[in-house]
């Protein structure tokens, strides 16, 4: 089996079935990848032991610039971007970097929408011609608050002269969060290789830079 080092800024730390999803910009393209394991029953998720560096003092966290151990490259459905850790290798942490440094290596992008429409959710028909499952893109008018059935933190903003609400939050640092109002943000927006029985992919607030 082929090792490949991936060297990436990484940009999430969401939390996904109790442990994390992971991903950043690749150094080298300037594109997106996730960094995923084998454990199917968590999806791919990513335990704190997986982040903690050689030297086991701390683990990675979004602008750390660090060198990855990865296996293969695994393209599921829709997340394309997908990479299998070699558990048997710790990261290696380089540096901490600005969220500058990540703009001039991955520009925001401008989309027509957000994963083919304009709700929190996309149905496999929406996704037939995208092939990407993360996007950096900056907002206005954000808003956190909290859903009162759920008790979980959503956002709402404005991208592209178009609204959009409900979007579930996954970023840690915004969890029970009192509600707040941000001009312009940069988020980082994940959707899921899978569709809940509905047919429907949920759309996530993996990263809000604000």
């Amino acid at each position: 089996m082929i090792i490949q080092e991936i060297t990436a800024i990484i940009l999430t730390k969401s939390a996904k079935h109790r442990n994390y999803c992971v991903a950043g910009i690749d150094c080298s393209t300037g594109k997106f990848v996730r960094f995923v394991s084998e454990d199917e029953v968590t999806d791919g998720a990513l335990t704190g032991s997986d982040l903690k560096y050689w030297n086991g003092d701390f683990q990675a966290v979004p602008l750390h610039l660090v060198k990855v151990k990865v296996k293969a490259h695994l393209k599921g459905i829709h997340q394309t971007e997908n990479y299998l850790i070699d558990r048997s290798q710790k990261w290696t942490f380089i540096r901490k970097v600005s969220l500058a440094d990540v703009l001039e290596l991955h520009a925001p992008e401008i989309h027509k929408n957000i994963f083919g429409n304009d709700k929190e959710f996309a149905f496999s028909f929406n996704l037939i011609n995208i092939d990407y499952s993360l996007m950096l893109i900056s907002v206005n008018n954000l808003k956190l608050y909290t859903d009162t059935d759920s008790g979980k933190t959503k956002a709402a903003f404005d991208y592209n002269n178009k609204h959009y609400t409900n979007f579930s939050v996954t970023d840690n640092k915004f969890f029970n969060f009192e509600e707040d109002e941000f001009f312009q943000a940069f988020l980082v927006i994940s959707i899921s290789d899978k569709a809940v029985p509905a047919g429907m992919h949920y759309k996530f607030i993996a990263k809000i830079f604000a």
